[in-house]
């Protein structure tokens, strides 16, 4: 009796332990960019010496303890393998321009840094580990919704259209969080009161990111939850609140926000971005810019990426690849990427595709495999696939071997 007594007892510890550990790395990733409020910053310009960089590689650390064992992996996924291809052949093209041309922007040493763990050590196929972390990830993102709300009352966000960035830096990747989070809690978590609380209050960040990216994706994933969910009750529902949503625009939407929705019509409708936002309108300057550069340079362009800079860091992560690596190499990423996706919806795998689905749409606008700590999720989102997949396809050998 007393040695069952004591090792429930060391059952207890170790799982406290196991989600102190989670949480503490949750915390780390999410919470690293508030700095921002302690040095100079100017609309996503900051003037930090390396020294902060420091809690970066702790919450690597700390999320490959979580989730990786000591083991090297011997075998890789198809896709894996394509991505690793493309994290050498980029590296090596990214130090040989930085030898010979210098200087330059170095972002790109985030997406290595996150990603490379998890292609080299094994995963520990704890499922719950991911569940766990997700669960820490909404807990510690609403407390900083409500620690933004507070700086927005009092006037003391750090950006001029006071949007909302948790402890991400900026509201780009804040919002991509969110609707990733938005996806976890619609697609993983069962229908609660906290569930629904979680919605709302992602949904009141998403909003207050005054990005409309984050925006429109979360009316996607909501469509495609009710899609995946059909029933006569939301798909109801879901075209009420879009009506809502047209009906009310005048009174929900900012001015900030509006402004970014005139300028990306007008985009469509004549070529003069001249009183445009800025934000819509270098955006398609710098396909303009690509194109030129590509017309100019086309070999270049395919193979090993253009010579202006050791990395052109544009407003894209299709464009910020092809114009640092090339064609070809850049390539291996996305392709790789789909892989992974196709392989979650032929296994209706539904959130770690729609993690994946969001970070696809994003590549389009932003370039946010360069920020810390988004490369993390797009690894977690390659090991849930890989991890259920395995799973579905033993279940059902297992069955096929039992009939």
């Amino acid at each position: 009796m007393n040695k069952v007594l004591i090792s429930e007892v060391q059952s207890v510890r170790i799982n406290a332990l196991f989600h102190l550990g989670i949480f503490f790395s949750v915390s780390l990733i999410l919470c690293n960019y508030y700095y921002f409020y302690l040095v100079p910053f100017e609309q996503g310009q900051v003037e930090a010496g390396p020294i902060y960089s420091i809690t970066k590689f702790l919450g690597i650390l700390a999320i490959s303890v979580t989730f990786l064992s000591s083991k090297i992996r011997t075998s890789l996924e198809v896709e894996e393998v394509l991505l690793i291809i493309f994290l050498l052949a980029a590296l090596v093209v990214f130090l040989l321009k930085r030898l010979t041309i210098g200087g330059g922007d170095s972002m790109f040493i985030n997406t290595i840094a996150c990603i490379v763990p998890f292609l080299i050590l094994k995963n520990n196929h704890n499922q719950r580990a991911h569940s766990i972390f997700f669960e820490y990830c909404l807990l510690i993102i609403s407390m900083q919704i409500v620690g933004d709300a507070i700086l927005y009352l009092n006037d003391a966000s750090i950006w001029e259209n006071k949007a909302f960035i948790g402890g991400l830096g900026n509201p780009s990747s804040f919002g991509v969080v969110c609707n990733i989070l938005i996806a976890y809690t619609l697609f993983e978590r069962r229908p609660t009161i906290m569930s629904m609380f979680y919605f709302l209050i992602l949904a009141f960040a998403i909003y207050m990111t005054s990005s409309l990216l984050s925006i429109l994706m979360f009316f996607l994933i909501v469509a495609l939850w009710v899609v995946h969910r059909l029933s006569i009750k939301k798909l109801i529902a879901l075209i009420v609140t879009c009506a809502a949503v047209v009906v009310m625009s005048d009174f929900l939407v900012s001015d900030h926000l509006l402004y970014k929705m005139q300028s990306a019509g007008s985009m469509f409708y004549d070529s003069n971005t001249g009183d445009s936002s800025r934000s819509v309108s270098f955006r398609q300057e710098i396909h303009q810019i690509y194109i030129k550069n590509f017309s100019e340079n086309p070999i270049e362009g395919i193979a090993f990426g253009f010579f202006d800079d050791s990395y052109m860091k544009f407003d894209s992560q299709v464009l910020t690849y092809f114009s640092s690596f090339g064609i070809l190499i850049s390539l291996l990423f996305f392709l790789s990427v789909i892989l992974a996706l196709l392989k979650a919806g032929l296994n209706n795998i539904a959130f770690p595709g729609i993690l994946l689905l969001i970070l696809c749409i994003t590549f389009l606008t932003n370039r946010i495999m360069d920020y810390y700590p988004i490369p993390i999720f797009l690894a977690l989102a390659f090991s849930m696939i890989n991890i259920r997949a395995n799973e579905n396809w033993k279940t059902v050998h297992s069955d096929v071997n039992i009939a």
